[in-house]
């Protein structure tokens, strides 16, 4: 997924406000806060 947003970055074709790069970012970093949450307990 990271790579995908500094692919955009990198090719241009994102929109001139960034905001696809920012969107996969934003996404990315709230699957890693959910990899670092403990297994509900049961």
């Amino acid at each position: 997924m990271l790579a995908a947003a500094r692919r955009f970055h990198a090719t241009g074709t994102d929109d001139a406000a960034g905001t696809r790069e920012a969107r996969l970012l934003a996404h990315a970093r709230r699957a890693e806060l959910y990899l670092l949450l403990p297994p509900p307990v049961p």
